[in-house]
């Protein structure tokens, strides 16, 4: 579980590791997503990400 600090509180956000969907071939090396004001670097296909941003994407498509 990870912190998030912000001014006023603490927020506790759980950390997901998702994959980009695709080709093997295909995602290999490094992969930018702009999401929502957050930049999101997948590394050979998978990311660590929020448990609310990984449901996002999942919702869209885009990992599994």
């Amino acid at each position: 579980m990870a912190a998030l600090k912000t001014k006023t509180n603490m927020v506790k956000s759980t950390l997901e590791t998702v994959e980009l969907v695709g080709n093997p071939n295909e995602i290999i090396g490094e992969h930018t997503l702009f999401y929502k004001k957050n930049i999101i670097v997948f590394i050979n296909g998978k990311a660590k990400v929020s448990s609310d941003t990984a449901s996002d994407l999942r919702k869209l498509g885009l990992v599994k």
